[in-house]
């Protein structure tokens, strides 16, 4: 979801220490993937406002969104 593989890494470790840091709100009638996709795209949501970088990279994640939501 990022513009470069440094981008996704740095994501990537940024989502787990969120997940970690808030494991106790976790709602555990509900996938734990599920709560991980969404950290992940709110996160990536959450930094593409700070940096004003909408265009392609929002009409990705709204896509990506769609594709989780049918499986």
């Amino acid at each position: 979801m990022g513009n470069s593989k440094a981008d996704a890494k740095d994501y990537v470790q940024a989502v787990f220490i969120s997940a970690y840091k808030h494991v106790e709100k976790y709602d555990s009638s509900k996938s734990f993937s599920t709560c991980l996709f969404r950290v992940a795209i709110n996160h990536c949501l959450m930094d593409w406002r700070k940096k004003k970088q909408y265009g392609m990279n929002y009409v990705r994640v709204l896509r990506l969104i769609a594709q989780a939501r049918k499986s």
